[in-house]
């Protein structure tokens, strides 16, 4: 069974050209199938992370399980907070515990021009982040991206009324 393909962006008809994770490391050296980092790693099936020998293995398991790493998604007045599994331990310091979950909240959508690019995309801005190590923490911490969202909006909304 091959995962999908890599632009869910393209027509349906476009993407039967893509190639597949499976069909991409087909031909390569069995050097860059091996670690890669050492800081991968997969869901498993009580949603706890569990380390992987490399980054392939982290792709092939994220291509197939895209929902799994999705913990969380709320949307409040067009804004939104998200958790998912990230897969790659985000912790740059030795001897503390690993960050594999991050929860964000998005501010409402807008355009924005990319001059390198040369067109408008739509984008959402980050207002807060945080991240963590276990499953029950990203929970928690989702609960607490949305309770800042809620006290965000109604300091927001009291900025902007209108005086009587």
């Amino acid at each position: 069974m091959s995962g999908p393909r890599f632009d869910p962006e393209l027509p349906p008809e476009l993407q039967a050209f893509l190639p597949t994770i499976e069909e991409l490391i087909k031909g390569l050296p069995d050097a860059f199938k091996k670690t890669i980092h050492s800081e991968w790693a997969v869901l498993d099936e009580n949603g706890d992370p569990q380390p992987v020998g490399s980054l392939l293995e982290w792709a092939m398991w994220s291509d197939r399980n895209p929902k799994h790493r999705q913990l969380g998604l709320d949307e409040i007045k067009l804004h939104s907070v998200s958790t998912v599994f990230l897969g790659l331990n985000h912790q740059h310091f030795p001897g503390r515990p690993p960050l594999w979950f991050e929860t964000m909240v998005f501010g409402p959508p807008h355009r924005k021009y990319y001059s390198f690019l040369k067109k408008w995309q739509n984008v959402r801005d980050d207002l807060w982040m945080r991240r963590c190590a276990t499953r029950a923490q990203a929970l928690k911490q989702h609960e607490r991206g949305v309770k800042w969202l809620k006290a965000y909006l109604v300091r927001l909304e009291a900025k902007t009324e209108q005086p009587k």
